[in-house]
């Protein structure tokens, strides 16, 4: 099998992987928002769909957001795809940025956050 198959296959194969990975970890993401009874998204979920600023300082932990899907407010239509996770997470900042007690300029939250 020439070489360039081979490199091709395995792309392809990785892409597979990674798409798999997404889709798994989405679904994990939806099911806990729907019922907290269903297993627990990790750090591992959050980071194979991609979404950024967890853990950081002045960011939520995984624990932090996991209430937040945990919440009855919170159903798996609201977080259909990894952009409104993000948008999840870059609500929880604004909120407790703005929320922390000290009056240092935290840009006020959306109506929407």
């Amino acid at each position: 099998m020439p070489k360039q198959v081979l490199q091709q296959a395995c792309l392809e194969e990785a892409a597979l992987r990674q798409l798999l990975g997404y889709t798994l970890a989405l679904a994990k993401i939806k099911a806990y928002a729907d019922d907290a009874s269903n297993p627990v998204p990790e750090a591992g979920d959050y980071a194979a769909i991609g979404v950024t600023g967890i853990g950081g300082s002045g960011q939520p932990d995984v624990a932090a957001l996991n209430t937040a899907l945990a919440d009855g407010d919170i159903q798996s239509g609201q977080v259909p795809t990894a952009a409104a996770v993000q948008t999840l997470i870059n609500a929880y900042t604004a909120i407790t940025a703005a929320a922390d007690g000290t009056a240092d300029g935290d840009t006020h939250p959306t109506q929407v956050q």
